[in-house]
Formats: structure tokens, C-alpha cells, sequence
């Protein structure tokens, strides 16, 4: 079982942080950049995967990290419900609608798998998380 030291170590937060590098630019270009609720919508949605990566990695037990995991899942969701409408709008070309929507599903993917990897371990205490070395703390004796 992997142990992250920094939330940054974990696949997810990767994956989110290119997804949102991606769909965030193409939200400042064109007729995408002038719909402003919708561009600001994507945009705090995409913010939102890795925020809640990060915030669950930070908390330290299991069954917050885990309620985090799901809440940046739903964003995945919800981006890529967006997607749709950002399409529809024609506000992307097609094989920029395709990068982000595989950006999301390898997201979306990655988070799955580490949901299940955490709810298998059954650990009260967040098993991914190395807490005395992330914090720096050293042991006594």
C-alpha cells in the first residue's frame, strides 16, 4: 500500500491539476471567455478536484480523507456534465472537447481506484499518509 508524504505525491491530484491547467485555458479563449457564469463555474469546479484532494490527504483519518475523495469525484462529474453544455455551445472544437473529457475520465478513474484503496484498508487513521514524517515530527526513544 502507497504512502504519500505530500498530497502532491498522489496520482489524483496530478491528474486534476492537468485537467484543470487544460480546461481553464481554453475557458479564457473566445466566446467560452465572454459566458462568464459558465466560465467561472468550470473553472471553480476544476479548482475544486484538487482542493478536495488536498483537504482530505491534510485531515488524517480515513473517513475524512475518504468524504473528501467523493467530493472531488462529484466535481469530476460535474465538470464533465459542463462539458457537455460547453460543447453544445460550440465553445470548444471537438478534439479539445475529447482531450478534456479524457482528462476527467482519467481523473474521475484515478480517484475510484484510490477510494477503494483506502476503504480497503479498513485503517482508522489515513493509511496513505506518513503524519509524523509529513509533519516533521520525530519519534521519542
Amino acid at each position: 500500500m502507497a504512502t504519500f508524504r505530500r498530497f502532491e505525491d498522489i496520482e489524483a491530484w496530478q491528474f486534476g491539476r492537468e485537467l484543470t491547467r487544460v480546461f481553464c485555458n481554453h475557458s479564457k479563449q473566445g466566446e467560452f471567455a465572454a459566458d462568464l457564469p459558465l466560465r467561472d463555474t468550470v473553472q471553480s469546479l476544476c479548482l475544486s478536484v484538487t482542493a478536495h484532494i488536498a483537504e482530505g490527504f491534510d485531515r488524517g483519518e480515513n473517513s475524512q480523507f475518504l468524504a473528501c475523495l467523493a467530493n472531488a469525484k462529484v466535481a469530476c462529474a460535474q465538470v464533465r456534465s459542463l462539458l457537455y453544455t460547453v460543447a453544445d455551445l460550440s465553445y470548444l472544437t471537438v478534439p479539445q472537447s475529447e482531450d478534456v473529457r479524457k482528462l476527467v475520465d482519467r481523473t474521475s478513474a484515478s480517484l475510484a481506484s484510490l477510494i477503494l484503496q483506502v476503504e480497503r484498508s479498513g485503517a482508522h487513521a489515513n493509511p496513505f499518509v506518513n503524519l509524523t514524517a509529513k509533519r516533521g515530527i520525530r519519534p521519542e526513544g
